[in-house]
């Protein structure tokens, strides 16, 4: 009986200390984070402190805080705000809150203050969640043309498959900037749907959408975007021609292996000549050696480094032969049979 005496004794004593020690410093788990000694009661009240340094402060603590129940206060600071410095620093906030932040920013991507529904679209793409997917889409159709380029830039970043129909709709935009957002968006997502609407803009007026519909189609690796590269790389911005040379050996289509040595052969600017050389070499066809042979003379020293590491992969010599055409030459004689 002594020892279940002492026993109780014990656990109530513990009991007791236990409780102290809880009332004294609060459960971990339950415990308000702080920042600078406050919690989000007080960075909440300072997002409406006469000092704008202050009220910029507040919602990014509260951001670091992530709190959901910043985001109507965040939401309304947006709204009254008129400096673009403090507002990115609210952005920033919601963008730090994440997921909780996500249903109140659809709400007020159509709303009435331009600069509230376009940072809306925009914090969306940033806070990457899926659920937001639908409420983009539906923006790409916005009267606003700041918040269509935003809502093409933030489903690209999503990466959710179903934009590809909404955005390849979006690829006749007449705004400039959202054609060009929503190729890269097409670009990041990969999907075949988009290869051949892609390649309608190839023929685009402007030199960096053909750059990133090349770039795009690369990326994406479909067979039947070959004949369109192919044509690409006639173009006449070196930028579209090296990059359509690229995406050519990314689908690795042997059809391009011609096309390829005829831009080895001829094309006036090294960058593209360079890609030719580095795609032949990756395209491993045999028919490339002579020619990158013969581009060991090349005007550009960049260029011949390039052949001779392309002529390397397809030849694998069994010694060093440097990038010397008179080497080579004796070398392909006497081995040419072979292949």
């Amino acid at each position: 009986m002594l020892t279940g005496k002492v026993s109780a004794e014990k656990i109530t004593k513990t009991i007791l200390t236990v409780t102290f020690i809880l009332i004294g410093f609060g459960f971990s788990g339950c415990r308000e984070h702080r920042i600078d000694g406050h919690g989000v009661r007080w960075w909440i009240r300072e997002l409406e402190n006469e000092d704008k340094g202050i009220r910029s402060k507040a919602a990014i603590n509260l951001g670091h805080l992530r709190d959901k129940r910043a985001v109507e206060p965040l939401i309304e600071a947006l709204r009254d705000c008129y400096d673009a410095g403090e507002l990115t620093c609210i952005v920033r906030g919601l963008i730090s809150i994440g997921t909780p932040a996500v249903k109140s920013l659809i709400e007020v991507i159509d709303d009435s203050m331009p600069w509230v529904r376009r940072n809306a679209a925009y914090a969306l793409g940033e806070i990457k969640d899926t659920s937001a997917v639908e409420a983009l889409c539906k923006a790409l159709e916005s009267t606003d043309i700041w918040v269509r380029r935003r809502a093409a830039e933030s489903l690209g970043k999503i990466k959710d498959l179903r934009a590809v129909d909404p955005l390849i709709v979006a690829l006749t935009d007449e705004d400039l900037e959202v054609r060009r957002n929503t190729v890269m968006a097409l670009r990041l997502i990969k999907d075949n749907r988009s290869t051949l609407p892609l390649t309608a803009m190839l023929n685009e007026g402007d030199e960096k959408i053909r750059i990133r519909t090349a770039q795009a189609l690369g990326l994406i690796r479909d067979s039947q975007a070959v004949p369109y590269l192919i044509d690409a790389l006639k173009d006449k911005a070196q930028g579209v021609r090296k990059e359509a040379a690229a995406a050519l050996v990314s689908i690795g289509d042997q059809s391009a292996v011609e096309p390829l040595i005829d831009v080895l052969n001829n094309d006036e600017e090294w960058r593209v000549r360079l890609a030719s050389a580095v795609s032949l070499g990756k395209l491993g066809d045999e028919r490339a050696i002579e020619h990158l042979i013969q581009a060991l003379k090349d005007s550009d020293r960049r260029v011949i480094l390039s052949a001779t590491d392309a002529l390397n992969t397809l030849c694998e010599p069994e010694e060093d032969l440097g990038s010397d055409y008179e080497v080579w030459c004796e070398w392909w004689e006497k081995n040419k049979s072979r292949f």
